[in-house]
């Protein structure tokens, strides 16, 4: 069977969105292909990588992305975070987006 493919998607890809990624591949990374980008990537806050570290999760390797990284799709599964209504944006995939409230 092969795994469904996930994409985290949030404003930069520092934080929120990083540690989805962390957390979905450590809970369902047998079930799950992973990834995360956002729309004004920038760099992973080292914060967030000594959290997960803390939380046993080892996000040191992962780097901000872009969404225009995953432009083609590929069968991926879109979930954008929406922290507050100040931070909405565009959805990256209308069709394929899944507000969450976080």
């Amino acid at each position: 069977m092969d795994k469904r493919r996930v994409l985290i998607v949030c404003t930069g890809n520092v934080a929120r969105s990083q540690m989805g990624e962390g957390f979905l591949r450590h809970d369902a990374g047998d079930s799950f292909e992973v990834f995360s980008a956002g729309l004004n990537p920038s760099y992973v806050r080292p914060g967030v990588i000594q959290m997960m570290r803390e939380m046993g999760i080892d996000i040191s390797h992962h780097r901000s992305k872009s969404v225009d990284e995953f432009r083609d799709g590929n069968g991926l599964r879109n979930y954008r975070l929406r922290p507050r209504k100040s931070a909405l944006s565009k959805p990256y995939s209308q069709s394929k987006t899944n507000p969450l409230e976080c």
